[in-house]
């Protein structure tokens, strides 16, 4: 049998009639899956966004998961009241947290593609984290 008799209709060996063949695909398939999963962890590793309020009162650093990783108070936060802070605080995180989730779904555009599967998945993610804020 022929090297092309040996390959499925996927255009990878068959287990049955090139076993070798079969796992250097696999392990192929396996190193770039891999490389592909690094990538995404070092692309979403750098994500943070940082946004100041309007008056610079409060500015927020979010990272890829909308987790708080730092906060800053400006001179003017002396004057607001503890309503208004917590407003300020609030309205400045969700805005760090919607540019964040924007620069993953970027990142995940650079490395797979915008039309992905897994670029797909992540706007889907990000879309159904948002919805709740928005009714």
């Amino acid at each position: 049998m022929d090297r092309e008799g040996q390959h499925q209709a996927t255009g990878r060996p068959s287990i049955l009639t090139d076993p070798e063949g079969y796992m250097r695909d696999f392990e192929q398939r396996i190193a770039t899956m891999r490389s592909h999963a690094d990538g995404m962890q070092e692309k979403l590793a750098e994500v943070s966004a940082r946004v100041e309020c309007e008056e610079a009162e409060v500015a927020v650093t979010v990272n890829v998961g909308g987790a708080l990783a730092d906060i800053e108070f400006g001179p003017g936060v002396r004057h607001m009241s503890g309503a208004a802070l917590a407003d300020a605080i609030l309205r400045t995180y969700r805005q760090a947290a919607a540019e964040a989730s924007e620069k993953a779904v970027e990142a995940m555009s650079e490395l797979f593609g915008s039309d992905s599967e897994t670029t797909r998945f992540v706007r889907q993610a990000v879309n159904r984290q948002r919805a709740p804020e928005e009714d």
